[in-house]
């Protein structure tokens, strides 16, 4: 069923994960490793105070192309995670639910793993290469 809260109404996530389909394993396995090498104290969320120290916003699209300032880009990233909650924390749901949503954009499993790896600072603890795993 798309109407996955059963009100009665189509919220636009319950829209676009109806949309986008089921994401391949191993987009899944890089997002997971993400959230992993993130969650360093293995709580199950992330503080989004920490998200700012980790997070590389001089790769970010609109940055490079000078259309944005890079404190514009980290405050939008960062409300992308603090929707109705706004509790200040990123569960690995949310974490997850949000690159599914990158993820439906990006044709190419390699570009993928390197917008990944390019906007996560702790990306350099990951495994060297994911890449055909998954395929």
């Amino acid at each position: 069923a798309v109407d996955q809260d059963g009100s009665g109404t189509l919220a636009a996530s319950e829209f676009l994960r109806a949309v986008r389909g089921p994401l391949p394993a191993r987009r899944q396995q890089l997002i997971n490793v993400a959230f992993d090498c993130l969650d360093r104290n293995r709580s199950g969320q992330l503080e989004v105070s920490d998200i700012q120290h980790l997070y590389d916003v001089s790769h970010h699209p609109e940055v490079l192309a000078r259309t944005m300032t890079q404190d514009a880009a980290l405050e939008h990233f960062l409300s992308q995670f603090d929707g109705a909650q706004h509790d200040g924390v990123v569960t690995r749901k949310e974490f997850s639910e949000y690159y599914a949503n990158v993820s439906a954009s990006i044709d190419d499993d390699d570009h993928f793993e390197q917008l990944m790896r390019n906007a996560w600072r702790s990306s350099r603890s990951w495994p060297t290469s994911l890449a055909g795993r998954g395929r």
